[in-house]
């Protein structure tokens, strides 16, 4: 009898479920049509996200997975991503959080992009190689050329098990039609802040969620560019995580930051070729050479789950504003106690140095170029791709505290209402919609005062008006 029951439990066996990390690792696939390194999905080239993977796997698999990276992490409801281009977010959290959902956990979910015109090509050239290139997610796609040319439209994807609805960023309609567990954001920065008048698209669409209280999910990946567009306001607003590395030398916590970059006088060729760029401990003074220790110190930051919440704000010590950790850390700069956040919201940023792609030397080479010969517009983008970054408002006065509370955080007032304080109110129109026959002309009005500012409206001058 013992033995009998033995073989039934070793054939009723279920295997463990599949957590979000190691179902890209056996399964998933760079497409050759989009991706310079086609073939298996390589974990090692972002083990900076395998911490927000462990976020979404602990939403999916409930509070009792044995890999959540913490007590709460099952609570999460968003995950807002803002980093550097080219540092793998897109592809490694974005896609793979969506691909492992419709494989293992499907449920009607969105896909939403900032522009209209954005659909065919982000959709043909990127997400459906990325599907038909992965066989365990093409195995989902209608057979057949008529039922997958029926079934596979820019309008939404009717999969074996789902339907994967397309949405813009830009029509209401779109954004309020389908009930929807799951909401994927791409570059969500570049949205509208009024969705043609009627509010916030990403508050609108979240609204067809409210049927999953318990296992709805949006994940949303950006750069970014303003202080006051969605990207910086929705990392700010929740938990701003950044990974925090370790000094070898001194074992001081700190995040890596571009300012402690250190290059000797030379040219930028000089620097990127010859990897002259060092990183200097901000506790003990000590140099990492260019030669692998950062992406050392990286993954050995991931491995212990090291993405401390903290605070971003502009002060007379960081007038372009700063990150400060909310952790316990002694006068060494040794980390002694940090609290994982306890929220629905979590939010993280990265910079390019973070990127398996750049270099210490990368880095600083294209710094260097951008400040001794590039215009205020490069170093906005370089500010905006490298450094992630905002742009500050540029105005006759300094940015304040206050200034950039008001732009990280609701306002107390109505869109197209002027409200109290500002003294004078300024209109700055954009040319760039210019397109003969279809001429559109966005626009923003502001209100100053010394010390602050205001956004009283945002709207287009259309042909006619």
């Amino acid at each position: 009898m013992s033995s009998l029951l033995a073989h039934a439990g070793r054939t009723a066996h279920v295997a463990p479920p599949n957590d979000s990390w190691s179902w890209n690792c056996e399964h998933g696939r760079l497409s050759a049509r989009d991706s310079a390194m086609p073939g298996r999905w390589r974990s090692e080239l972002a083990p900076h996200l395998r911490y927000w993977h462990d976020v979404i796997s602990a939403r999916r698999l409930g509070r009792n997975w044995t890999g959540a990276p913490d007590q709460h992490a099952h609570l999460t409801e968003a995950v807002w991503m803002v980093a550097a281009a080219q540092s793998f977010k897109t592809r490694s959290l974005l896609y793979a959080a969506l691909a492992y959902s419709i494989d293992e956990h499907p449920a009607p979910s969105g896909f939403i992009l900032p522009r209209l015109k954005d659909f065919k090509r982000v959709l043909k050239g990127r997400i459906r190689p990325f599907f038909e290139d992965t066989p365990q997610l093409l195995r989902h796609f209608p057979v057949g050329i008529r039922d997958r040319k029926e079934k596979i439209t820019y309008e939404g994807w009717t999969l074996d098990t789902m339907t994967l609805y397309m949405l813009c960023g830009e029509l209401p309609d779109d954004l309020r039609q389908f009930p929807l567990r799951d909401l994927y954001l791409d570059e969500f920065d570049l949205l509208p802040l009024d969705a043609d008048g009627e509010g916030d698209p990403i508050e609108i669409v979240t609204e067809r969620q409210k049927t999953w209280p318990r296992s709805r999910l949006t994940i949303g990946t950006t750069t970014c560019t303003t202080v006051a567009n969605h990207g910086w306001r929705r990392l700010c607003g929740s938990t701003h995580q950044r990974l925090m590395i370790e000094c070898p030398a001194c074992s001081g916590i700190q995040e890596l930051h571009p300012d402690q970059l250190r290059t000797p006088d030379a040219s930028p060729d000089e620097i990127k070729l010859q990897r002259l760029a060092q990183w200097a401990c901000k506790h003990c003074g000590s140099l990492i050479n260019d030669d692998g220790t950062k992406e050392q110190l990286i993954t050995a930051a991931a491995k212990l789950g090291r993405w401390i919440p903290g605070k971003w704000e502009v002060s007379a010590k960081a007038p372009k504003g700063g990150w400060t950790p909310r952790a316990a850390i002694d006068g060494n700069g040794r980390l002694i106690e940090w609290q994982p956040p306890r929220s629905t919201s979590r939010s993280g940023q990265m910079n390019a140095l973070y990127s398996p792609f750049v270099t210490l030397s990368e880095f600083a080479a294209k710094e260097r170029q951008v400040n001794e010969i590039g215009g205020r517009e490069a170093q906005i983008t370089f500010r905006n791709t490298w450094r992630c970054e905002p742009t500050l408002p540029q105005a006759t006065i300094a940015a304040s505290v206050d200034q950039i509370h008001v732009a990280t955080s609701g306002a107390d007032y109505q869109h197209g209402e002027c409200p109290d304080g500002p003294l004078h109110v300024a209109t700055v129109c954009d040319q760039q919609g210019n397109q003969r026959q279809t001429s559109w002309f966005p626009y923003c009005t502001f209100g100053y005062a010394p010390g602050n500012m205001w956004l009283i409206e945002t709207g287009d001058i259309l042909p006619g008006a």
